[in-house]
């Protein structure tokens, strides 16, 4: 009596068995759609059953995989006994339809045992890389979870911060974060806003390369959003959040200010640095230690400056940790309402732009006048 012919084991988890007559889909190096019916001259191939789904494979074609169609969970087999050494399957997929007919050549209990353990394989290298793969994931969900919490830590008092300020306006915000306050803004005037046409921007500012000079002016907005460069629409901003500090000084002796990393920049105000007219460059400092450069010839140093004064006075105030104000209309320029101290900060100020060269003397003389009334 001739015994059942045993599978040829591929690997320790994929075993192999002969097939002759084939009805069904279509190997791939045939380059149709329709069935076919492959002969047992022709056929001569492989039955590969895999961990998770088959392969035919088709004589001397067998290394291209010509044709699989799905895995043990979308098809099922129906195996019945041919003759003692081999077997009839039917493979159907879950609708039913029967996709191919196989001859095999081994019995239908070899086949049928062997298919019955598919889904219950799962190697110990496999399983391993999966659960090193769900540690990994696990992992870094983790990490996430963390960042978010310490946004969250920092974020979410400023966001209640914000409401409790929006719905009661007596409510204070922190010396920090002064242009969150009530009115803050209220020194540009009753805009809240400062504006400066004929502004050229010399660069200085990560987040936006690009600079304006020659007849490129644009119009340079300082409002509760920060600093603002537009032209037909809003080209930038530096919002506060960035802001470390405003100042505002004559091109020439700002040339002489800049930081290092701006040389290149100076050159630039070689161009734009006229004595004896107005001419005025505002510089922002941001927390990363840039310094973004504006060039105005719409106001003076000394114009310029008084109009940001309430800004520039509330940013050295929060720097300093002391309580910020919010002051309903612009500092007075001359005697009326002008302290001691604050003139002669603004005479110093006179003083530095003269000797800087951006004042000549008859204009010092008369912006002197104008501070002593």
């Amino acid at each position: 009596m001739t015994s059942d012919p045993e599978p040829t084991l591929r690997s320790e988890y994929n075993s192999e068995y002969k097939f002759t007559h084939y009805v069904g889909k279509p190997p791939s190096y045939l380059g149709q759609q329709a069935p076919v019916e492959i002969d047992p001259s022709e056929a001569n191939g492989d039955l590969v059953l895999g961990l998770k789904a088959w392969v035919f494979h088709f004589g001397e074609q067998r290394g291209a995989v010509p044709c699989s169609f799905g895995g043990y969970d979308d098809h099922e087999f129906e195996v019945t006994e041919a003759s003692s050494n081999s077997c009839h399957a039917v493979i159907r997929d879950r609708s039913g339809n029967t996709v191919a007919v196989v001859d095999v050549l081994t019995s239908a209990d070899i086949l049928r045992d062997d298919l019955s353990q598919r889904d219950g394989i799962v190697p110990p290298e496999v399983a391993d890389r999966i659960a090193r793969e769900a540690e990994a994931v696990k992992a870094k969900l983790g990490a996430w979870h963390a960042e978010l919490r310490a946004k969250d830590e920092v974020l979410l008092p400023l966001a209640a911060q914000l409401v409790a300020t929006r719905k009661n306006p007596d409510v204070q915000s922190t010396s920090q974060d002064w242009w969150l306050k009530p009115n803050a803004f209220g020194g540009l005037g009753r805009s809240g806003m400062f504006s400066a046409k004929e502004t050229h921007y010399l660069g200085g500012w990560p987040g936006h390369t690009k600079t304006y000079t020659g007849k490129l002016t644009k119009l340079l907005v300082v409002d509760k959003n920060g600093v603002s460069l537009r032209g037909l629409s809003t080209i930038f901003t530096i919002p506060w959040q960035e802001i470390t500090d405003l100042d505002v000084d004559g091109a020439e002796n700002a040339s002489k200010r800049v930081t290092a990393g701006r040389v290149a920049v100076i050159g630039v105000f070689a161009l734009v640095a006229k004595k004896h007219v107005k001419d005025s460059m505002l510089i922002v400092t941001t927390a990363s230690g840039d310094q973004a450069l504006f060039h105005s010839s719409q106001f003076t140093a000394l114009e310029l400056r008084q109009k940001l004064l309430p800004l520039i006075t509330q940013i050295q105030k929060s720097k300093a940790g002391l309580p910020t104000s919010s002051p309903a209309a612009p500092p007075a320029t001359g005697p009326t309402g002008s302290s001691p101290i604050g003139v002669a900060d603004e005479l110093t100020k006179l003083s530095q732009l003269r000797d800087s060269g951006v004042l000549s003397d008859e204009e010092f003389a008369t912006q002197k006048a104008k501070l002593l009334g």
